[in-house]
């Protein structure tokens, strides 16, 4: 099991799942289905939680050069 988890990145705590299943290859596919869809929620989480403080950290930069352009007395931010 090893040699599988090795070459399809699959973690040690995933690997003893799989082993723990046991049953031969009618267990095997709904076992990695398992895994690759608790996987995919955790990177799905993962992505949604950055692009939110990604989106946020935008705000907040965009609000800092507004106040400073008002601290300019820069009204129109397009004059150059």
């Amino acid at each position: 099991m090893c040699v599988l988890g090795q070459n399809m990145g699959i973690s040690y705590a995933n690997q003893r799942v799989l082993q723990e299943e046991g049953g031969g290859m009618e267990t095997l596919r709904p076992a990695l289905q398992r895994l690759y869809m608790t996987s995919a929620s955790a990177y799905r989480d993962a992505l949604k939680s950055f692009i939110e403080g990604y989106e946020e950290g935008i705000q907040q930069v965009m609000e800092e050069a507004s106040s400073i352009a008002q601290q300019e007395g820069n009204t129109d931010k397009n004059s150059t």
